[in-house]
């Protein structure tokens, strides 16, 4: 799929994927939801900090839009392999 990355571990799902290791501009780096569609107001908009992997501090905040890798070969009670697309968010998302 056209923009998507490879998510490479699933570490929490909770109503979505929240926390993990996935590909943003082809270097692995983790990501952490802030949980602000659960925790913040009805019409919030969940993002995630992403930090490149051996590093400590985040350098981005973005939305995330997650998929179903098209080759996923998932047997039933298995996780399904995901892709996922970044997107910057404005300074008033943030």
């Amino acid at each position: 799929m056209d923009g998507f990355e490879k998510v490479i571990e699933l570490i929490d799902f909770y109503d979505g994927p929240r926390e993990g290791v996935a590909l943003f501009g082809g270097k692995p780096h983790t990501f952490k939801s802030r949980m602000l569609d659960i925790h913040g107001s009805d019409d919030a908009v969940d993002l995630f900090d992403l930090t490149p992997v051996g590093s400590l501090a985040p350098v981005a905040t973005v939305r995330a839009e997650f998929c179903r890798a098209a080759d996923c070969q998932a047997e039933p009670g298995e996780w399904s392999s995901l892709e996922v697309r970044w997107s910057q968010v404005g300074a008033n998302d943030a």
